[in-house]
């Protein structure tokens, strides 16, 4: 993809290709969330405003040279420093970003002695990616699998529909029949790319699927898909046939008639529009009336790079040599380790170890201790760690956020999650909960009549439980 690179196979035309969709991931992401931006400009020093600008400035670095390595990996690094500080609440879209930059650096550690490191690396990467993006698929779609994302009244499918409804104005249809086949659609999508992305003959049709489905998600103007769409559909095209590539960047076809993306005017026009947005976000902190307009220049530009793909796709006529997808699924041991952290992840909700950011969003999943709305697990998970079945009820609290999705909805809290926004809420929280029959006080420092329990840092760090009871399984959060 630039004049650094030395070779032009299509493994390393893959690679480059991918390494620029990537970094665009990664600023779609932070872009979405424009206020890490906000807090670095007038609340320095903010962690996690520096290091979103450290995730953005190794991005733009790997879009102005996707073909270099080590920008990559540094890429990578500052996207798992970046998780790492902001967990426990991380979106799914940023852990798989976090899960697969993670996979890199091992490959790149697991084969820096071989003959060719460069080819082995990337060979084991490509295959821990593309396993990621399929179990995210296949545990989204097993997550839906339960009666209220079925009930039209309650999906979150029929929900963002609305959204996308009113983002083109009203004049799609809604009645019954659409909200019910929106919801099979949705399923019948989802699980659907995970057995077509897992036959070879049919990968090139399901990327195309995928890539219109997620450019259809990001139409939701309330919710912004299109951080989760660009990450998904930058694993997407690792499925695709070397062909693809090698048309694409060695200019054997021109795109949209005579006019020709080359590589260097692509990356040039991404940095540019990467800069006009930020300055965009700073007045959005600072002027909240720039909003709305901040989300449609922020769609419009992910419409771009997915009409893009969308439309590269059909033209560069691939899709008789799907079987010749660059690589194979077959996983090395460093690499593998991830991709087992990402089926461990898929499965917390059934361990009891939390219920979410485990690719379970917006399914209308409700797990908790003994109880279950899925048609093939109605009790519920294991519960291993007890947090399900110890909970409590949140009477007043001077912090908005327990009062929000707590005191005014009345949906009960684990004591778990208590202790852990106690924990993170700062000296200046009180919070008045109801545990057992017995009511408590607890102040910084110290709790009426006993303790509340703080739990252990690491576990803090990376557990995260929704509300529990009647009501939970209609809230559409991720």
């Amino acid at each position: 993809m630039t004049a650094s690179t030395p070779s032009h196979s299509n493994g390393a035309l893959a690679q480059n290709a991918f390494a620029f969709l990537w970094a665009l991931a990664a600023l779609f992401s932070l872009l979405s969330r424009w206020d890490w931006l906000w807090k670095l400009t007038y609340r320095f020093p903010s962690l996690i405003g520096i290091a979103g600008a450290v995730v953005t400035g190794c991005a733009l670095a790997v879009i102005l040279q996707p073909g270099c390595k080590k920008r990559f990996a540094w890429l990578s690094f500052a996207i798992l420093a970046f998780v790492a500080i902001e967990l426990p609440e991380v979106p799914n879209h940023r852990l798989i970003l976090a899960f697969v930059s993670l996979a890199y650096l091992l490959a790149v550690a697991a084969n820096r002695k071989q003959e060719n490191p460069d080819d082995s690396t990337w060979s084991a990467f490509f295959s821990a990616a593309r396993w990621t993006a399929i179990l995210v698929y296949a545990f989204a779609f097993f997550s839906k699998l339960n009666a209220d994302f079925l009930d039209p009244s309650d999906s979150c499918a029929v929900t963002f529909y609305g959204n996308i409804r009113e983002t083109l104005g009203g004049w799609a249809p809604t009645c019954t029949t659409t909200h019910t086949t929106i919801i099979w659609a949705t399923l019948i999508i989802e699980g659907g790319l995970v057995a077509l992305l897992l036959w070879p003959r049919t990968r090139v049709f399901a990327v195309l699927l995928g890539i219109i489905f997620h450019a259809m998600l990001a139409l939701d103007s309330e919710k912004l898909f299109l951080n989760f769409s660009a990450v998904m559909s930058a694993l997407l095209i690792l499925f695709l046939p070397g062909a693809y590539f090698q048309r694409w960047l060695s200019g054997e076809k021109r795109l949209f008639g005579r006019f020709t993306l080359t590589c260097d005017s692509l990356s040039k026009t991404a940095v540019i529009i990467t800069i006009l947005l930020m300055a965009w976000s700073i007045l959005v902190g600072q002027f909240g009336e720039f909003y709305p307009a901040y989300k449609v220049a922020l769609m419009i530009a992910w419409g771009v790079v997915a009409a893009v793909l969308i439309y590269s796709i059909t033209v560069f006529g691939v899709f008789k040599q799907a079987e010749k997808t660059i690589g194979q699924l077959r996983l090395s041991m460093w690499p593998a380790v991830v991709v087992l952290l990402v089926i461990l992840n898929g499965l917390t909700p059934w361990l009891g170890l939390k219920t979410r950011t485990a690719f379970n969003m917006y399914s209308n999943l409700r797990v908790e201790a003994g109880y279950s709305n899925h048609f093939l697990l109605p009790n519920g998970g294991l519960d291993l760690m007890g947090h399900l079945g110890d909970t409590v009820t949140i009477l007043a609290s001077s912090d908005k956020q327990l009062r929000e999705a707590h005191v005014e909805t009345g949906l009960k809290a684990t004591c778990f999650s208590l202790g852990q926004a106690a924990a993170a809420r700062g000296p200046l929280i009180e919070i008045v909960y109801e545990r057992n029959g017995q009511r408590f006080q607890y102040f910084p420092g110290r709790s009426d009549p006993e303790p509340l329990k703080i739990p252990p840092w690491i576990l803090r760090k990376t557990l995260l439980y929704r509300p529990i009871g009647d009501g939970v399984e209609k809230q559409c959060i991720w």
